[in-house]
């Protein structure tokens, strides 16, 4: 699956991926770490999955099957302005919490040496100049054997003579 080829990446680069799926299917929504679930721009929920039975909890609804789940939380959010639910401060100790926590870490993390970072750049630059950009690299390499051929008939011909 997608989802979980994304997840490999992050886990082996050591960064986090938004993913923006409408409707997803259990078997892809269970493989989510955290969900953040907005209705018109305001934050219904925002936690690990295994929050989720504490929200429907906080909600005043019963949990849904497993696979109706994704649904349900969809569901939920859009009845959300319409005030069927009411957001509760456990809900938003969640959100703050989990934005503080993270933000402790971002900070607490070390500072890439000087050589890492320019090893990040040089890399960056020739995959945006050599790979990214096929036309230049198509050019690059036509020009390098073209340059070979004529260095290769100058030495062939001189031989000669």
């Amino acid at each position: 699956m997608v989802i979980d080829l994304i997840k490999k990446m992050c886990v082996n680069m050591n960064v986090a991926a938004v993913v923006v799926i409408h409707q997803p299917s259990y078997e892809v929504f269970s493989r989510f770490d955290r969900l953040v679930l907005l209705s018109e721009g305001k934050c219904v929920f925002a936690d690990k999955l295994s929050k989720i039975p504490s929200f429907y909890d906080d909600i005043g609804r019963g949990m849904p099957e497993k696979h109706l789940l994704a649904n349900d939380m969809l569901s939920v959010a859009s009845k959300w302005d319409k005030n069927e639910y009411t957001l509760r401060e456990s809900t938003n100790m969640l959100v703050e919490t989990s934005g503080a926590k993270l933000l402790q870490e971002i900070k607490e993390r070390k500072k890439p040496t000087a050589l890492l970072q320019l090893k990040t750049v040089l890399f960056r630059q020739l995959m945006n100049h050599y790979v990214r950009n096929l036309t230049n690299l198509v050019a690059r390499i036509v020009v390098c054997e073209l340059y070979i051929a004529r260095v290769l008939h100058e030495r062939c011909y001189f031989n000669l003579q």
